[in-house]
């Protein structure tokens, strides 16, 4: 996943000189959330029962990573 990640976000950054990329997971993804956070993601706000599933509500962790956090 390190790897694609790399790639989506050289593309993103690179190619299409997109200022900010976001990110939105569970809050409960550990894996996912230090993926993130390793490529220079940073927590921007929790949205609490975001998501109805199976009948259950789910929190949200927003992220966002910006072009200049992504380079250093």
């Amino acid at each position: 996943m390190t790897e694609a990640m790399s790639c989506v976000l050289a593309y993103a950054f690179d190619e299409l000189k997109l200022r900010r990329v976001e990110a939105d997971t569970d809050p409960e993804n550990i894996p996912s959330l230090a993926l993130l956070e390793k490529f220079g993601f940073l927590r921007e706000g929790l949205f609490r029962d975001r998501w109805l599933v199976h009948g259950k509500w789910h929190n949200s962790v927003m992220l966002g990573c910006l072009a200049k956090d992504y380079r250093s």
